[in-house]
């Protein structure tokens, strides 16, 4: 699946969407027990002004490998350099494979940022996993910025 990115404009009233960027991918893999970049996981938006709130709402599946017990994938949201939505590594709990049965796992991320900026700004997401001899994989994302006029 090829990454795509579409964004339209309304006028400003208080609580409407002035604006939407949608981003979709493949997504990609890691071991790594340290927060790493999901290929192609980012949105930009460029506010059209300093008071707005931006809803950002992603969908993520992520798997975790057949008979590795205590399996846990974990993915986080950062505005720019900024973890948003809580503390780094502390984001999302996705993946559990529990039974070592492997799975896929749907990751649902949902927050309300609020930038103060008319400035481009970057969404961009991570994973992880909790035990770096075990592979995660997140595949297949959805990524949608809203922009409300506050």
């Amino acid at each position: 699946m090829s990454n795509s990115a579409f964004s339209s404009v309304g006028q400003k009233a208080l609580g409407n969407i002035v604006q939407i960027v949608y981003v979709n991918g493949g997504g990609s893999s890691t071991n790594s027990s340290t927060a790493v970049d999901i290929t192609g996981a980012i949105a930009v938006i460029a506010p059209h002004y300093t008071s707005s709130k931006i809803i950002v709402a992603a969908t993520f599946y992520m798997s975790v490998p057949y008979a590795v017990a205590n399996t846990v994938g974990y993915f986080q949201c950062l505005r720019g350099v900024t973890t948003i939505g809580g503390s780094p590594y502390s984001q999302i709990t996705c993946a559990n494979n529990t039974a070592g049965n492997g799975s896929q796992f749907v990751c649902n991320y949902n927050f309300v940022d609020a930038p103060g900026s008319q400035s481009a700004t970057a969404y961009k997401f991570q994973h992880y996993s909790a035990f770096s001899r075990v592979t995660i994989t997140s595949s297949n994302f959805d990524i949608v910025l809203m922009e409300i006029a506050s």
